[in-house]
């Protein structure tokens, strides 16, 4: 039986560059923080709130589907009805 090394299809599969997240630091008010960290997913928060806000039109956006956790679907921005922030 062999163990290890090299298998094709294993480890994890690229991302489209468009999607990937870079982390930033920003300084906010403690009590935007405080709200912020109760939150399911920070980042998808903050980028809904700045596409809302500033009506932003993405040509790549991430939508989780809750039903099936993990299963991302890509769609366009302007597709978007409506934000819960």
């Amino acid at each position: 039986m062999s163990r290890g090394g090299k298998r094709e299809g294993a480890g994890a599969k690229r991302k489209d560059p468009r999607l990937v997240k870079i982390p930033v630091g920003y300084r906010l008010s403690r009590w935007l923080v405080e709200w912020l960290r109760e939150q399911l997913n920070q980042a998808a928060t903050i980028e809904d709130a700045l596409i809302w806000r500033h009506k932003l039109k993405s040509s790549v956006r991430p939508e989780v589907n809750n039903q099936n956790a993990g299963v991302v679907k890509l769609v366009d921005a302007r597709d978007l009805k409506s934000l819960v922030i």
